[in-house]
């Protein structure tokens, strides 16, 4: 007997073959609610002879729907409008029958596709949209509404009690859908996630809301019952969400030294592919990459509160390689942190770490939503008796760099690689310092301008 007719046990459901009818979706429920439609598409495709037959996209909340007609498992009615097809399917087949569940994030409130799928607005039968970040998914379109912590408690619940409803259907097997860029693909891309909290920024904090959903949807289905992960292979886009960051294929074999090192560390020996690794280390012949775990976040509370405070907010940075050269300055120069506010380049970028040449794990480094956090811890410190100035920097500041005041506590504010300081950054320095400038350049590259003033900021300290 071939593998593929052979029997497959998941747990403790047992395929009688390999054959799977993958989830399709049909766009022909009303309010989430089953309707006859699916009696016939999945009463007879459960009659195909596969060995496993998984439903749909199936929504944990209406808010999760990609269109109004989409198939939902969030209350009583969606639950008993499912009860009378799996019935059917009891009856008549015998096939292990599962169910894909999903939310559609920021893809939600569209037409069905033979209408456009075009994003419906709230006047026309749409509503808003929820995702890790406020990033639409095409031009033009109403800005997803970011989740805040209780909406990220909702969604993990709303996945966690469809997972229930299933298991009361009689459901033998889950898939919770983190692909095709439905909300948890979207929070494991770095280009729809550019959340600067713990759920955002490295690959690990990306992955930590669809790892609590998954573990939600599996403490809440039978033990014995099986429960998968959906993910997609590649974003399409560069810098975007690629599995092998997290399966890898193989690769020729290690040298005898590569592997002596493996063998004394008692490191798990993951394989990549050739490009990653010469990717993620910047050298082709790289045999060997290092991969650590990274301590909790560090908070602007645990920074030194002397007269010797050296901070600097990159404002909105684009570009990760300026990122890891600031980074690198200010750890050379002996600053007390970095500060990176607003929607920005990730730090843990590959470009940045590079650039970096190891200060991203020697210098503390914030992530922050915008000025409001920064300020408040100033005010503090201020009220506590540090008198932290606000140090802003632009090529048309009121003052010389080289005779402003930086012996006291400072925060040196540097703005994005175009636009330079927000409004509100401005707004909020106490002097405008400039660098002088006598070449044709009217201006410096942000991380440049940053190491200036680090190094004038020094030399007036001695």
């Amino acid at each position: 007997m071939s593998a593929l007719f052979s029997p497959l046990s998941l747990r403790g459901v047992t395929l009688r073959n390999r054959v799977v009818v993958s989830p399709m979706c049909q766009y022909s429920a009303a309010e989430g609610r089953a309707s006859p439609w699916h009696m016939i598409h999945l009463g007879s495709l459960a009659l195909s002879g596969a060995g496993m037959l998984c439903t749909e996209a199936t929504a944990v909340e209406p808010d999760g729907r990609i269109s109004p007609a989409d198939l939902g498992l969030w209350d009583d009615a969606t639950e008993a409008a499912l009860h009378p097809v799996l019935a059917a399917i009891r009856t008549h087949a015998k096939i292990a029958v599962t169910m894909q569940l999903a939310h559609a994030g920021r893809k939600a409130s569209t037409q069905v596709p033979w209408q456009g799928g075009q994003q419906l607005p709230v006047s026309h039968g749409g509503w808003p949209t929820q995702a890790p970040s406020a990033l639409p998914q095409r031009p033009g379109e109403a800005s997803p509404r970011p989740l805040d912590a209780a909406g990220l408690a909702r969604v993990r619940e709303a996945f966690a009690d469809a997972a229930r409803r299933a298991d009361r259907l009689g459901i033998d097997g889950l898939e919770v859908h983190a692909a095709h860029g439905y909300l948890l693909h979207q929070f494991l891309s770095p280009i729809a996630n550019q959340r600067t909290d713990e759920y955002g920024g490295s690959l690990a904090n990306r992955m930590r809301f669809p790892l609590e959903v998954f573990d939600a949807v599996r403490a809440a289905f039978p033990a014995d019952k099986p429960v998968g992960i959906r993910v997609s292979a590649t974003d399409w886009v560069e810098h975007g969400w690629d599995v092998r960051t997290l399966i890898y294929p193989d690769r020729p074999a290690l040298s005898a030294w590569a592997r002596s090192v493996l063998d004394r560390t008692g490191a798990q020996a993951v394989a990549m592919s050739p490009e990653l690794v010469a990717e993620l280390a910047d050298k082709e012949s790289a045999e060997l990459i290092a991969v650590v775990g990274m301590p909790p976040p560090p908070r602007l509370a645990e920074l030194p509160a002397d007269s010797r405070l050296l901070a600097v907010v990159f404002d909105r940075p684009s570009t990760p390689g300026n990122v890891g050269t600031l980074i690198r300055s200010a750890d050379a120069f002996g600053a007390s942190a970095v500060i990176i506010t607003g929607h920005a380049a990730d730090p843990f970028d590959p470009k940045a770490v590079r650039a970096s040449t190891g200060s991203l794990f020697a210098l503390p480094v914030i992530g922050l939503d915008g000025p409001a956090p920064v300020l408040d811890w100033v005010s503090e410190s201020r009220a506590a008796g540090l008198p932290v100035q606000l140090v802003g920097t632009d090529e048309h500041g009121t003052a010389e760099v080289f005779e402003h005041d930086l012996t006291g506590p400072s925060v040196l504010l540097i703005g994005n690689e175009t636009g330079g300081l927000s409004a509100g950054w401005r707004a909020a320095a106490d002097v405008m310092v400039r660098i002088p400038i006598t070449g044709a350049a009217s201006s410096l590259n942000a991380a440049t301008a940053a190491t200036v003033v680090l190094y004038e900021a020094v030399r007036q300290r001695r």
